[in-house]
């Protein structure tokens, strides 16, 4: 976010929004400042210092429908607010770490308030907390229109974010080299130690001077991590749980809490290719032709789940905070969700992500790690070069996937990847086909949305190759190509009395009824045909009332659905990010947008 000074007419349309939701929201904090600035302004300033950035209004007061309160005082609550922010005397500063902001008076129904933007301070500028409180108590990140102390370890991962991780070179008591595994340490030694005589010693020498042990013979924890034989007899939560749910959510409402699970254990490449091996054994494929055999595809690549879950492993954080904190894999109907223990380090964003450059907490394990050949031939090596986003995100275009998306927070990182879900990779190549001219039916072609695994639109497109009413198998999964024979092109692209776009529907249809999820298909005045997925309902509903916010009862309403559907479906859609919450769960006030309209 920029700074820029707040506008009369960006205000303006902020109180029109907070007033038709009832309540502020992440994006804006609105205070009453009725006498003076309270406590909570500063705690509201350090919560948006730490995590967007975001508009304090100064007085507007919500209990009254956001209105100006009688009294209220613009030059008075100025003036604190500079002092107390740092840029007046130096006794008055209520913050360390202040963040960058403007500041703008306003009118709100003809009175005077104060509008102040606060801009998201940089990774080496947090936490900004309230100094007097002091860490962690005094720090606070926004959380919908609530702001939250932070955690322990979410302080400790913004207070180290650009310090290597001491951690991993901490001393294991009671550990030797004899935990270690052979195998996995002779393959380390044969690409590390040779290039200097300093090490032509013994091996218990050479293991102190490569930083595997302390002086004393302890092993390290990176090195134990990395070639122990079995680490997690001192590291019990050096893990990964992985975990395979029947649906697209956590399901704790019914007694089906999963449908496979395993806990991955062992030095870190065997507990990595563990992970990998049961992800993909859970996963479909697609059978293909070629040549005279057939060849199998999984419906997510695996080069990219490995990159993903090799990352959390090696990037994740140790310190004490977090060793109680497995790796966890998620493997949903419609997505892989890993999610590692520590944000992102060293500066590292989201809007680096793809500069190619790594950074890493943990440079010990990463050494140790690449230059130790896995695998059963020993011919696998971890890059340590900042290649693995930009590999996943290949891998996953290159099937026609979406590209992994990432939720990072200050204490840890979740990384998705998409599934097809109901449709296999090949459908968002069919749209490469082209159409005759003058053709007798509009034939929809199958486009997947970019930020998700959903059917979005159905625009006009020819079928080719061969015509089969039976494209959809059990599994989702279709030919690559499939439309009218040569013979039904030479009657007008279908059999007397047949029609290609019903079939298409009612198979459709039937495909999703078996799929439990509830569709509509219909066509607009352009010949398209739409298709929504079983919460699309409440998008529709969302997208007809905007901007007006609606609350759970209005949705149900609208929709003629019982409160239990509706309340499951916005919770997936929330957990989806297709859907705002004005407000916590525990409002009254709350109610719900379509992010992509807000």
């Amino acid at each position: 976010m920029s700074c820029t000074v707040p506008t009369q007419a960006e205000v303006t349309a902020v109180i029109k929004r907070m007033r038709q939701q009832g309540t502020d929201d992440g994006l804006c904090e609105a205070k009453s400042c009725e006498h003076e600035l309270g406590r909570s302004v500063w705690a509201s300033v350090s919560a948006l210092a730490n995590t967007n950035g975001g508009l304090l209004l100064l007085g507007i007061d919500e209990n009254a429908g956001f209105t100006v309160p009688d009294g209220f005082d613009a030059n008075k609550v100025i003036a604190q607010f500079i002092d107390g922010i740092g840029d007046g005397p130096a006794s008055g500063a209520r913050l360390t770490n202040p963040p960058a902001y403007e500041l703008a008076r306003v009118e709100v129904d003809g009175r005077q308030a104060v509008a102040i933007r606060i801009e998201e301070n940089k990774p080496q500028n947090k936490p900004c907390y309230v100094t007097g409180r002091g860490l962690p108590t005094g720090a606070y990140h926004r959380v919908d229109d609530h702001d939250v102390t932070m955690s322990t370890t979410d302080v400790f991962e913004m207070v180290n974010l650009m310090t290597p991780s001491a951690s991993e070179r901490e001393e294991i008591e009671g550990s030797s080299a004899k935990y270690l595994d052979q195998e996995l340490l002779d393959r380390f030694l044969s690409k590390c130690g040779n290039g200097s005589t300093a090490l032509n010693e013994t091996l218990e020498q050479k293991l102190a001077w490569l930083g595997i042990t302390t002086a004393d013979g302890k092993l390290r924890l990176c090195s134990l991590v990395a070639l122990g034989a079995y680490p997690q007899g001192f590291l019990p939560a050096c893990s990964i749980d992985v975990i395979a749910w029947p649906g697209t959510a956590d399901d704790f409402e019914t007694n089906l809490r999963y449908t496979d699970r395993k806990i991955c254990e062992g030095p870190l490449p065997e507990m990595v290719q563990s992970a990998v091996s049961f992800v993909m054994r859970n996963l479909r494929c697609c059978g293909v032709l070629q040549g005279i055999g057939r060849i199998d595809i999984p419906e997510v690549p695996e080069e990219a789940v490995r990159e993903a879950i090799a990352n959390a492993a090696l990037h994740r954080e140790y310190s004490p905070y977090f060793r109680g904190t497995h790796i966890t894999v998620g493997i949903y109907r419609d997505r892989i969700e890993i999610t590692s223990p520590g944000g992102f380090w060293g500066g590292k964003t989201l809007a680096n992500l793809f500069d190619g450059v790594s950074r890493c907490r943990n440079p010990s394990l990463m050494h140790i790690a690449c230059n130790t050949p896995y695998g059963i031939d020993g011919s696998a090596r971890t890059e340590g070069i900042g290649r693995g986003v930009s590999t996943m995100t290949k891998k996953m275009r290159d099937q026609g996937l979406p590209a992994p998306s990432f939720k990072v927070t200050p204490d840890q990182v979740t990384v998705r990847l998409f599934r097809p879900s109901i449709w296999p990779p090949e459908v968002d190549q069919w749209g490469n086909v082209t159409f005759p001219e003058n053709p007798p039916l509009k034939i929809p072609e199958i486009r997947i949305s970019e930020d998700a695994p959903r059917i979005t639109s159905l625009p006009d497109y020819a079928f080719t190759g061969e015509w089969s009413p039976s494209w959809i198998d059990k599994d989702g999964f279709a030919p690559a190509g499939f439309g009218p024979s040569a013979a039904e092109k030479a009657k007008g692209f279908h059999p007397a009395g047949y029609d290609p776009v019903t079939e298409w529907q009612e198979e459709l249809k039937a495909y999703m009824q078996d799929k439990q999820v509830e569709e509509r298909v219909r066509n607009d005045e352009q010949g398209r045909y739409f298709m929504m997925t079983k919460d699309g309902w409440v998008l529709d509903i969302l997208r007809e009332r905007y901007p007006e916010p609606l609350t759970i009862h209005e949705i149900a309403e609208r929709g003629e659905k019982s409160l239990p559907i509706t309340r499951r479906a916005i919770r997936e859609l929330i957990d989806a990010g297709e859907v705002l919450a004005t407000a916590p769960a525990t409002s009254r006030n709350r109610k719900y947008l379509a992010v992509e309209c807000a």
